[in-house]
């Protein structure tokens, strides 16, 4: 993983470097250039779904209050309408499943590739003791 906006920067003469140990080992690797596919970092509403899951707990599904939180994002008064109606008689596992069902494709994919792989790295600068904030989310 790798996060600097500058491909002149000594992180990506570091990038480079580093890449050539895997592949003259016979490895494949592949870089994730967090700006370069342009990561949003920012958790928003939508994000939600990424972690919400059937599994757990039920009583803390019970005060999530999921039914709300999908009726706050139906959309217009006819979508809210038909969300209620299907959520009627829904208990919280059955409203996480649909909210888990829909987790951004950009956070799957990255799931993915992360789950394949045998080893990690992480290149990126440190701000007062701190990852940019594109590493962060």
């Amino acid at each position: 993983m790798y996060a600097h906006p500058n491909p002149e920067s000594f992180c990506h003469a570091i990038l480079g470097r580093f890449t050539e140990g895997p592949e003259d080992a016979g490895h494949t690797s592949e870089v994730v250039d967090l700006y370069a596919i342009r990561f949003d970092p920012v958790f928003r509403v939508q994000d939600f779904a990424s972690y919400v899951h059937e599994s757990m707990p039920l009583e803390i599904l019970e005060k999530m209050n999921l039914k709300r939180r999908v009726l706050d994002q139906a959309g217009g008064p006819i979508r809210r309408f038909l969300a209620a109606r299907w959520l009627r008689d829904k208990d919280p596992r059955a409203v996480a499943r649909l909210i888990h069902a829909h987790r951004p494709k950009d956070v799957v994919e990255q799931w993915e590739k992360l789950k394949a792989a045998d080893g990690l790295a992480f290149i990126a600068p440190v701000f007062w003791l701190h990852f940019p904030a594109i590493l962060k989310g």
